[in-house]
């Protein structure tokens, strides 16, 4: 069985892997990407469609992660958990939870701006955060 343990030592071997919009391998990836492939690397059944990252929608974005990820507490928030980012009022990106080599939180995240897969401060996005979740049935 899966665990968040698993998942973060997934996401942490993407760290580098270029961005790239659509990208669902590690020639590139997206945000929805690095979602998939951590889940699928781990042995979960993960839908994906790389038509919502060329044409980004609510619809689909909850579709895609909120009909695949089970709810999270903030205050039981630990590194494998997925963090929902918003960029207007909606949620449109993703990362996943880690911990830094000095043990804060930090997320891991495919980022369009350092143009790859990186570690960066939890606290950095604080007031982006609309949510926490994790794939279905994780412990």
């Amino acid at each position: 069985m899966t665990t968040l343990s698993d998942i973060n030592n997934e996401v942490r071997k993407w760290l580098g892997v270029k961005f790239k919009k659509g990208g669902r391998d590690r020639f590139g990836v997206d945000c929805i990407g690095l979602l998939v492939n951590v889940g699928r690397n781990c042995g979960l059944e993960i839908e994906d469609t790389i038509q919502y990252s060329f044409s980004p929608e609510p619809e689909m974005f909850s579709r895609l992660v909120y009909g695949q990820t089970d709810p999270r507490s903030f205050k039981d928030i630990k590194p494998g958990m997925i963090i929902l980012l918003r960029q207007t009022v909606f949620p449109m990106h993703t990362g996943i939870v880690s911990k830094d080599t000095y043990g804060r939180l930090s997320i891991i995240n495919a980022n369009l701006k350092e143009r790859k897969v990186v570690e960066q401060q939890f606290s950095q996005w604080n007031d982006l955060i609309i949510g926490i979740r994790s794939y279905k049935g994780l412990t």
